[in-house]
């Protein structure tokens, strides 16, 4: 019985300290960013950014780092990364296209791998 009584203790100065650090907290959040809108309800103002002129690649900066890492290149600077990331995509869109056109002569849908194969050496 003696045990449950320290548990109940212990339980009791945990929540008060808690309590505590609680109320501490909140009163050292900053308000930067934040409207206040009916009452105490805080809300954060999003940033408006305009997506549609910012170009998203379709190909990630860190495997293509990676792969030239492997093949001996220890410092990659940001802006040669970019390059060869929009060169990747260039040729991908190129393929894609002599492929597709490839596939429409045949009258098919599908895109296969000899039809990548003929649009690469094209």
């Amino acid at each position: 019985m003696f045990l449950f009584q320290m548990e109940d203790t212990y339980m009791a100065k945990k929540k008060a300290a808690n309590k505590k650090r609680s109320s501490t907290s909140k009163a050292k959040k900053s308000t930067q960013g934040l409207k206040i809108t009916k009452g105490v309800r805080k809300r954060k103002i999003s940033k408006t950014t305009n997506t549609s002129t910012a170009k998203k690649n379709f190909i990630s900066k860190a495997p293509i780092r990676r792969l030239m890492r492997e093949e001996g290149a220890s410092l990659i600077s940001d802006d040669a990364l970019a390059l060869l990331i929009n060169t990747l995509e260039k040729h991908a869109v190129e393929t894609t296209k002599k492929a597709l056109e490839i596939v429409k002569d045949d009258k098919r849908k599908r895109i296969t791998s000899k039809d990548i194969n003929w649009a690469t050496r094209a």
